[in-house]
């Protein structure tokens, strides 16, 4: 994943975080979070075969948000998919 898509994603993510949990608490929860989500999918998709799907579904500990990150791994600069729910 190159710094360009690690960029957006981090930007995306932190804004959905924030829109659920509100200004102070979404950053504070989205500087803890993000970081080792994005590392954890960045090393999902550097395992995985070129044209193989990675798909990996991660909740916050106090389960009020589930974040779904999707991609097929291309040579090139792929294009991830992000989803971000609230719940209950």
């Amino acid at each position: 994943m190159t710094k360009h898509v690690m960029t957006e994603l981090k930007l995306n993510l932190t804004g959905r975080l924030t829109e659920i949990y509100g200004p102070e608490e979404g950053i504070r929860n989205s500087g803890v979070l993000v970081p080792a989500i994005l590392r954890d999918f960045s090393g999902m998709i550097e395992k995985a075969a070129v044209g193989e799907r990675v798909t990996e579904t991660y909740r916050t500990e106090d389960g009020k948000a589930e974040i779904v990150l999707d991609t097929v791994k291309t040579t090139g600069e792929s294009e991830i998919t992000v989803i971000v729910k609230q719940i209950g």
